[in-house]
Parts: structure tokens; sequence; C-alpha cells
């Protein structure tokens, strides 16, 4: 097994000892005496690795079959959900794997005109068409009024009709 958990590590999951070990409570010398096979894995370990890494129990103690388990979309999405969120309750991670799941389909095209320009920042003659394409969006979205006030040096409003 001991090599197994090696290739699982390294050569699948590409991971250090210290990040494969932390998401399954162990230390980086834990995971690295399980691998050169001087101490073996606790029963809760192991069930951890298949767990948060999605092997087969059969494959990480014998070698049978394939490593990896096949998901359904929900699963899937529930794991991914799970590795990304972290597991502290209020992280930012969290919350935007919470909103995400919230956003409407309109809200969902305004994201991916906000993520083309994020992308295209550095290419100036792509991030203004982006940019313009959002801001044509949000403009249909907000109600427009017949007036606007602003403020003028001396601080009082003026009428936006001038």
């Amino acid at each position: 097994m001991n090599e197994r958990l090696k290739i699982l590590r390294k050569n699948l999951l590409n991971m250090s000892q210290e990040a494969f070990g932390e998401r399954i409570g162990l230390t980086k010398a834990a995971v690295s005496r399980a691998e050169a096979g001087l101490n073996g894995i606790s029963e809760m370990a192991f069930k951890a690795i298949c767990r948060e890494y999605n092997v087969r129990a059969e494959w990480l103690r014998d070698g049978t079959g394939e490593p990896f388990q096949e998901l359904s979309t929900d699963d899937e999405l529930e794991h991914l959900s799970r590795q990304f969120a972290g597991d502290l309750p209020d992280s930012f991670r969290r919350r935007l794997v919470h909103a995400l799941a919230q956003l409407t389909d309109e809200q969902w095209k305004m994201l991916a005109d906000i993520s083309d320009m994020l992308v295209e920042t550095d290419r100036p003659d792509h991030t203004n068409n982006a940019e313009a394409a959002y801001i044509k969006r949000i403009s249909n979205t907000v109600p427009s009024t017949d007036t606007t006030a602003s403020n003028t040096t001396d601080g009082s409003e003026r009428n936006g009709t001038d």
C-alpha cells in the first residue's frame, strides 16, 4: 500500500506530502513514513484518503481496479465544492461557492462579462469591448430616472437637466 500511497499523492494528485496530509489530518512526517513503509496508516486515515481524494479502497489496499471512483455529477460537484471551499465555515471560498450556486442565468452572463474583463486586462483592445458589453448589460437592468442630482463644488445640488 505504501507504493500506491506515494503514486496517488505524487503522480495522480501532484501534491506535496504536507498538502496531502493536511486534508486528511496527517503530518508531513506521517505521510513520509507511510510512503516509505516505515509506519502504516490508521483505518481512520485510510477512510479519509478514500473520502477526500475519491480513491477506491480496493485499489489503495491491494491495487485492484482503477484508483478513482466514478462519481455522479452531483457527487462530483459536492466533492469539488468541499475541496474548493475548505473546512472553515465562514471562509471566502465557501461563501463564493454558495453565492455561485444561487446565481440566475442573467447573473451568470454578467459574471462571464466581468470574468472576461478581468482576464483581458493585459489586452486593452479586448478589455474595452468586454467592459462595454458589461456596462450595456447592467444599464439594461438598472431602472432609469428622468433627472439626476449631482453635487457642485459649492455643496448645493443641481438638477441634471442643465
